[in-house]
């Protein structure tokens, strides 16, 4: 599942909530290529792992009283989060959805 930044998601769990990614959060890391310098020192790549996508929504106000929406940000497994499309069909679009994107992820798509 690839996503960028300003993308419209919604989670999984509450579609009618439209969600902008703002981040994509990732580590990076070195791993070994198994062969040495000209010093003996071992030669590395540097790599990276998604961590997690952040996104930021407007939430209704929890005072009733006020008709402003609270802004709230959150960091979110990309397995969390469906196209604010695709979220707009319905939970078992959604769902559908989801569970064919974790099967090509499976497979090295």
């Amino acid at each position: 599942m690839k996503y960028t930044e300003g993308q419209e998601v919604a989670h999984i769990d509450n579609l009618t909530v439209k969600m902008y990614v703002y981040a994509i959060n990732r580590r990076k890391y070195l791993v070994s290529t198994g062969q040495k310098d000209k010093d003996g020192k071992d030669i590395t790549i540097e790599k990276s792992r998604m961590e997690g996508i952040s996104v930021h929504w407007f939430a209704p106000n929890p005072d009733i009283t006020k008709e402003e929406k609270i802004f709230k940000e959150h960091k979110f497994h990309s397995y969390e989060l469906v196209p604010w499309d695709i979220a707009q069909k319905g939970n078992d679009e959604a769902k559908e959805w989801l569970e064919t994107q974790i099967f090509l992820n499976s497979k090295g798509n």
